[in-house]
């Protein structure tokens, strides 16, 4: 749909520096840009589907398991069998179309991927959908327009 891989990888590799700087701010403020990503992903009409709390349910969810600050990290435990279907049924489907396979291995690239895109984004389409995120980053402090 949006996605496209001319961003060059020194861009995602500096979106983990910024994610890494955001961590280091108060929560309210991480919670304003993983809330703004989590508005592009999961819309309010996408997340109270009765079909997509079905399938969550089915799993032994909750769908606010997708939400970004939940995601298990690359370094976190096993998250379980669960958790694991959640992601590969309902978020891999969701992310890849928008920002890449790479996007949905973890939070960290989620993230990463997110950020190059906002930046590098030739898309008018794709711009429009990461501008969320991208305000999000100048309302905490970490980009400029």
């Amino acid at each position: 749909m949006f996605y496209q891989i001319e961003h060059t990888p020194l861009v995602h590799e500096y979106g983990h520096l910024v994610e890494a700087a955001l961590l280091t701010l108060p929560k309210r403020m991480l919670n304003i840009v993983y809330s703004a990503m989590d508005e592009i992903l999961w819309p309010p009409s996408w997340r109270q589907s009765p079909a997509i709390r079905a399938r969550a349910t089915a799993l032994g969810c909750s769908i606010d398991g997708l939400l970004v600050s939940n995601w298990p990290t690359i370094h976190a435990a096993n998250h379980g069998p669960h958790r694991s279907q959640l992601i590969d049924l309902l978020a891999v489907p969701r992310i890849t179309p928008l920002l890449g396979e790479y996007a949905a291995t973890s939070a960290q690239e989620l993230f990463a991927e997110m950020f190059a895109l906002s930046i590098d984004a030739t898309s008018p389409q794709l711009i429009n959908t990461l501008s969320p995120f991208r305000s999000a980053l100048i309302a905490v402090g970490l980009t400029t327009k």
